[in-house]
């Protein structure tokens, strides 16, 4: 397994154990869920944004890091 197979694994691994430590959360108040996802989509928007113009090329900023 190569280094970015088992970084992607383990980030993959954490976001399921904070979804799942957060559950009992989310579940009293459905509101606190709309406000993490909303708050993950600000963040992807906003990294998205800076990434795209930074870069030069939109395909490798697609791709990911090199």
């Amino acid at each position: 397994m190569s280094a970015a197979d088992h970084a992607a694994t383990m980030v993959t691994e954490g976001v399921v154990c904070t979804l799942l430590w957060s559950n009992p959360i989310s579940r009293s108040r459905p509101d606190a869920r709309l406000a993490v996802a909303g708050g993950a989509r600000l963040t992807k928007m906003l990294f998205g944004g800076i990434i795209a113009c930074a870069k030069d090329d939109i395909k490798k900023s697609l791709a990911g890091p090199p």
